[in-house]
């Protein structure tokens, strides 16, 4: 019986009205994009879902000379992501932070600590349709941008390696995002 009413809960909020459906939403991405003197070209996108719902697309630039299965290394990467639902700084910054812990060493992590924790200094709250980006340059460090207005850098190949392995790493927060936005895997 309980398994029944659970099936019928499941097609009852499926059959809902969009706002509980799983929208694909169409954001697109330009072919490149230059900066700091580097050119870079799009790998690849991905949408990342929660059960029924779109929480963002991503797209991943590489520098146009450098070769995917080398993102980490110090070549000019960026990361555009096209929010469907609000994120306050607080919870990506600690999400960021618990990512970038994964993919360092406990020494490389220290390093970049105090650098993590000047993020609340630029980072904003996101909303829905907000576009955030974070770009590496190589001598520049890593820029971010809320809806392609400048929020401020944080210097240091150390951090912009870290930040980056959160999406390319070896301890990605999600390995089929990590796959597509380095176009090993079609989007879906």
């Amino acid at each position: 019986m309980r398994k029944t009413a659970l099936l019928t809960l499941f097609i009852i909020l499926s059959l809902q009205p969009p706002v509980m459906a799983n929208i694909t939403r169409e954001v697109s991405f330009r072919d490149s994009h230059r900066e700091g003197g580097v050119a870079l070209e799009l790998l690849g996108t991905s949408t990342k879902k929660l059960l029924f719902m779109d929480l963002f697309v991503a797209g991943f630039y590489l520098d146009k000379d450098a070769d995917r299965t080398h993102a980490l290394d110090d070549v000019g990467k960026r990361v555009e992501i096209s929010y469907f639902k609000p994120v306050t700084a607080r919870r990506f910054i600690d999400f960021i932070a618990k990512r970038m812990e994964k993919n360092m060493t406990a020494d490389e992590f220290r390093r970049v600590q105090a650098r993590i924790d000047s993020l609340s200094g630029i980072f904003v709250d996101l909303q829905a349709g907000d576009v955030f980006a974070m770009t590496y340059i190589p001598g520049a460090g890593t820029r971010f941008e809320h809806n392609g207005r400048v929020l401020g850098t944080v210097a240091g190949a150390d951090f912009g390696k870290g930040i980056f392995a959160t999406w390319v790493g070896d301890e990605p927060f999600d390995r089929t995002v990590k796959r597509q936005v380095l176009g090993l895997d079609p989007s879906r």
